[in-house]
């Protein structure tokens, strides 16, 4: 037996063809409707937010520039956690990276529900647009 041969073995195995002829089951449905919920609540909250910007540009909490900001950093977070958190989803699995994602998402949006200015709600949007972007990559 040739030194490395196992190994070449093992790299040989096309494990995507091997996970496409298992059988679906429960756990199957159960993971894509996870999934389906997150990329739910995912486009909801981008959608959400021009309602939540016209309703604190009413009240006089914020300006349109401040709006314009708080629109910006959303997207410019969504592009970082797209790239940032798609790398780290090859490097350390989907599973783990999608659960990281969720907690970022989460907590900021429970941090962004506490916010005191528009400011620091901005802030938020930043760190929940990094959730964002990642979900969709990692979804």
């Amino acid at each position: 037996m040739q030194a490395g041969s196992a190994n070449s073995q093992v790299t040989g195995v096309n494990a995507g063809a091997w996970l496409d002829r298992l059988p679906i089951c429960a756990f199957h449905w159960r993971i894509l409707a996870l999934i389906g919920a997150g990329m739910f609540l995912d486009a909801f909250d981008i959608y959400l937010a021009a309602g939540v910007l016209a309703a604190v540009l009413k009240e006089g909490w914020s300006t349109l520039q401040l709006n314009a900001t708080f629109v910006s950093v959303t997207f410019i977070g969504m592009t970082l956690g797209a790239w940032f958190l798609g790398i780290l989803g090859d490097r350390f699995g989907r599973r783990f990276t999608y659960q990281a994602n969720l907690a970022i998402f989460g907590l900021a949006s429970i941090a962004a529900a506490l916010a005191p200015s528009m400011t620091v709600l901005i802030a938020c949007r930043f760190v929940i647009g990094l959730g964002l972007g990642a979900e969709i990559v990692v979804g």
